[in-house]
């Protein structure tokens, strides 16, 4: 599968980044999934979905660097990769 910023299977995820950077407490990028997140609680990770935003399925997107669900029109998959390239979450693979 070739590199598309617009989806985050195909980011280059650092192997143990995540588990080292937030071991304990916080929240977490859904690798998978940008409409959802995981907060860790005492290490164990809860999945959890961000509200639905209309009748048609919508959903908001999770904001990292906010930490909280935010307006697609608010924050970009690029924004959201750079942001994982600077934690050292992602390999920059542009």
């Amino acid at each position: 599968m070739a590199f598309d910023i617009n989806d985050r299977r195909t980011w280059a995820w650092v192997d143990d980044a995540v588990s080292e950077s937030r071991a304990n407490e916080g929240y977490l990028l859904n690798p998978e999934d940008r409409h959802s997140f995981y907060q860790l609680s005492n290490g164990v990770p809860y999945l959890h979905q961000c509200p639905l935003v209309d009748d048609q399925g919508n959903r908001l997107i999770f904001n990292p660097m906010l930490n909280v669900c935010d307006w697609p029109s608010s924050v970009t998959e690029g924004n959201i990769y750079e942001w994982a390239v600077g934690q050292r979450l992602v390999e920059d693979q542009r």
